[in-house]
């Protein structure tokens, strides 16, 4: 109990940092007095990997509610994230974040396989991108 509780901590954290560094006024928004920061969610929900995907997502849904219900935190901006089942496939990983961020998605978590090519990508369009487990060290 005490571990889901520091993970659904360390999400909510990274969160808000995260969103802190997306504060900045956008001219596209500035009608708009709420401003939705979109953070994708790439994990694997099929196959054996899909224990992760249910922890981090039931703790993301729990930070994101939580995050949208004090709105001292981020006042004039609200937290959306959006999920897509990779289904363990680096190539549906990397089509997802592209079209993640076609979409206009503000930051990533995942994928849960490896996440070589991913993070190079969010790298190149100068997006955090925080990967939670990585299938890679299996095999080391």
């Amino acid at each position: 109990m005490e571990f889901k509780r520091q993970y659904l901590a360390t999400c909510i954290l990274i969160l808000i940092s995260l969103c802190c560094a997306f504060r900045q006024p956008d001219a596209r928004h500035r009608r708009n007095p709420v401003q939705e920061i979109e953070v994708g969610y790439l994990a694997t929900a099929t196959n054996s990997l899909s224990r992760y995907a249910r922890t981090a997502g039931g703790a993301m849904t729990l930070a994101v509610n939580e995050i949208n219900n004090n709105r001292k935190l981020l006042e004039n901006y609200k937290l959306k994230f959006v999920y897509t089942d990779i289904q363990g496939d680096e190539e549906k990983s990397i089509a997802a974040l592209s079209d993640m961020w076609k979409h206009g998605v503000s930051a990533f978590f995942g994928p849960d396989i490896t996440c070589t090519t991913e993070a190079r990508m969010a790298a190149a369009w100068n997006l955090p991108m925080i990967s939670y487990v990585s299938m890679f060290l299996l095999w080391v």
